[in-house]
């Protein structure tokens, strides 16, 4: 296998990657490690982001909204994104 095929595999993937990643946070109970929860004693925007992004793939969209608002435009984002990347690996075969 070359370098554009794993490349593209691993694109194709990331996102399945990050769903398995997230889950195994949160069910390795992950929480408080957001540094400046430990520092300053307060939430910050990101607080929540993996418990929401977790309640979110499993379906619980109201869970996931109460874990931190911000989810309803991460996950839009993160598609948005990862919809570029799938696009650029897989026109620059075309391209050639």
């Amino acid at each position: 296998m070359n370098k554009k095929n794993l490349y593209k595999i691993f694109i194709v993937s990331l996102p399945f990657l990050a769903i398995i990643f997230a889950n195994l946070a949160v069910a390795a109970h992950l929480k408080n490690f957001c540094l400046i929860k430990l520092l300053y004693h307060h939430e910050c925007w990101g607080c929540g982001l993996t418990r929401a992004f977790v309640a979110f793939f499993q379906g619980d969209f109201i869970k996931a909204y109460n874990y931190n608002h911000l989810i309803v435009i991460i996950i839009p984002l993160l598609f948005v994104i990862w919809f570029v990347y799938l696009r650029k690996a897989f026109l620059i075969d075309e391209n050639k």
